[in-house]
């Protein structure tokens, strides 16, 4: 992966049908829940709230009864870490200036996957996200 080269595969994550593979992961850094899923989008929540009315929803945070955009599928953009030999997704949301930031961990002592969601940042427009699951690299 230092040379750019290599496959990130994260299907095995995913989770088709409209829902999203990890629902309403509380936040250790914020009081809002958030949901993720990668390569498909999910909707989730009233019709009248943002979660529900997009059809690219790749990460949703909920707060006090409201569903936000934070981030599309079709914004997915996979950027290298440090010496390049870690990986993130930045997601843009449709509706705001809010992103995510989802940091990709490999690691073979894990089965399926696993999210840990720190939250916001300060500003309120950054949402932090970390991934772990094995076999994800090729």
């Amino acid at each position: 992966m230092k040379d750019g080269s290599g496959t990130i595969d994260l299907s095995p994550l995913a989770k088709k049908g409209g829902q999203p593979k990890f629902l309403d992961m509380p936040a250790t850094g914020d009081t809002s829940k958030y949901s993720f899923n990668p390569c498909f989008s999910f909707k989730e929540g009233p019709a009248n709230q943002e979660c529900m009315q997009s059809s690219d929803i790749a990460v949703c945070q909920i707060q006090d009864d409201k569903y936000y955009d934070v981030g599309t599928q079709t914004s997915a953009l996979f950027q290298n870490v440090g010496q390049g030999t870690e990986q993130k997704i930045v997601y843009k949301s449709s509706s705001s200036t809010k992103q995510s930031f989802v940091h990709l961990v490999c690691d073979p002592n894990i089965s399926g996957g696993a999210l840990a969601v720190i939250g916001e940042t300060s500003s309120g427009s950054e949402t932090y996200v970390s991934v772990s699951w094995r076999n994800g690299f090729e």
